[in-house]
């Protein structure tokens, strides 16, 4: 479960955001963000599907990397 004032560090280059701001921004309803898909590694935010990605563990061009696809069921 995620955290009250939780935020990312969006590739985007916009600095640090609020996850909720984000989760706005992308047109997610209120009563779903609280279970809006986000893949967390450790104790950081790397993705909120659909809507951005962190700059955090960014694979460096010519490195292997994990893709992850997400869809709504």
């Amino acid at each position: 479960e995620r955290e009250t004032g939780e935020r990312i560090w969006p590739v985007d280059g916009q600095g640090r955001r609020k996850v909720s701001s984000r989760l706005m921004e992308g047109k997610v309803p209120w009563p779903d963000s609280s279970n809006h898909p986000v893949l967390i590694r450790g104790n950081g935010i790397l993705w909120l599907t659909g809507i951005c990605r962190s700059d955090r563990d960014v694979p460096q061009i010519g490195k292997k990397a994990v893709r992850i696809d997400a869809r709504r069921a």
